[in-house]
This record gives structure tokens, sequence and C-alpha cells, in this order.
């Protein structure tokens, strides 16, 4: 839910959120560009940006997400792992911090 679409778009499409993602997904997965998605990068993922552990079902669909499907290497395009730390960036969760 955001106040307007823009929100939602920017966190999407602007180069400041994409370049995060990939800091992000570099960070998590400890540093190692380009190697398989474990768990616990999952967990950290999480750790990172809502300082806390997925649940199960969290953790079971973010792995099928992230190493379920044919990856696809279009130049500047997103691998699915920063796809998934750019949603995880730009989730509720992560923007309404109590």
């Amino acid at each position: 839910v955001t106040t307007t679409p823009q929100q939602q778009l920017f966190a999407l499409n602007s180069r400041f959120m994409i370049a995060r993602a990939r800091a992000l997904a570099l960070r998590a997965a400890h540093g190692v560009p380009g190697k398989d998605v474990t768990h616990a990068d999952i967990r950290t993922a999480f750790l990172i940006v809502l300082s806390r552990e997925p649940s199960r079902q969290e953790l079971d669909i973010a792995d099928a997400f992230v190493n379920g499907r044919e990856q696809e290497s279009a130049g500047d395009a997103l691998s699915h792992w920063e796809q998934f730390c750019q949603v995880l960036l730009s989730s509720n969760e992560a923007v309404y911090r109590p």
C-alpha cells in the first residue's frame, strides 16, 4: 500500500533502488557474486532488512523464486536474487518500520 503509485514505481525502477538491491544481494551472499543462493543467504537478507528471521513459508517462497527458475543474463537485468532483494527492500514491512 502506498500513498501514490509513483512511490512503488520509484522503488521498482529507480537506479538508486536497483543499486541498493544489488548491494544487498552481494552483502547477504557474504560478498561472493554469482554463487548459489542458500537458505542462510535468504535469512541474512531478512535480518538485514527486516531485523527478523523469515517464516518457513517465506523461506520456501523465496527459495523457490531465487533458485527454482532459469536465470536470465540480459546485460544489466537483475538476477532473481537481486530482484528478491529489491522486493524485500520495497516491502511495506521495510518501508513502514515502527
